[in-house]
């Protein structure tokens, strides 16, 4: 009566961890560059809406405005965000773009710096009015309708991360730069 062994050559246990060793490795490749590829959406979407807003700003011939706020969600996180501001009657109003959207909230893992013309601002908590309506004494970052906007320079950052970073800079002649990419404009 011939026995015969059965089971599994070396090779095949090799070439099953290989599969196994490279199935691993694009899951990590592709969970580390999630953040970085999720930060650079988010700097791409707010650079073309602030050269969508500054379009509508000349065509228009009203002055806009860029503020910058922070709030805390039912986690307790605090959460960065920006509203579109428009003058109206020498007053500051929320305005909505096109898309109807009047604040947009970063996600919770990223961190946001201003500077304006080489001074770090603050990022508040808006304070809110008897009326229930966020006030604010004006935009961080003003887009008027001669096509000037206030020079600054915006840091969005991993929260865990912080080498996971782009810079957004711009000059008072508009010209917007996203971390050394030159002029960005609509994908």
């Amino acid at each position: 009566m011939k026995r015969s062994l059965q089971g599994f050559s070396l090779i095949e246990l090799l070439v099953v961890v290989l599969i196994i060793g490279l199935g691993v490795s694009f899951a990590a490749l592709t969970i580390s560059d999630n953040k970085a590829y999720q930060l650079r959406l988010e700097a791409k979407h707010l650079v073309n809406s602030l050269k969508l807003v500054l379009d509508e700003s000349i065509l228009s011939n009203n002055e806009w405005g860029l503020d910058f706020y922070q709030h805390i969600n039912s986690d307790g996180q605090s959460i960065y965000g920006y509203r579109w501001l428009s003058k109206q009657e020498n007053d500051w109003q929320e305005d909505k773009l096109s898309g109807g959207q009047t604040n947009y909230s970063l996600p919770a893992n990223i961190d946001l710096t201003l500077e304006i013309e080489g001074t770090l601002q603050a990022v508040n908590v808006p304070e809110k009015s008897n009326d229930d309506k966020q006030n604010s004494p004006g935009p961080d970052i003003w887009l008027a309708s001669s096509g000037e906007i206030t020079p600054f320079r915006l840091v969005l950052a991993d929260r865990e991360n912080q080498e996971i970073r782009l810079v957004i800079e711009a000059d008072q002649l508009a010209r917007i730069n996203l971390d050394g990419d030159g002029d960005v404009g609509y994908p």
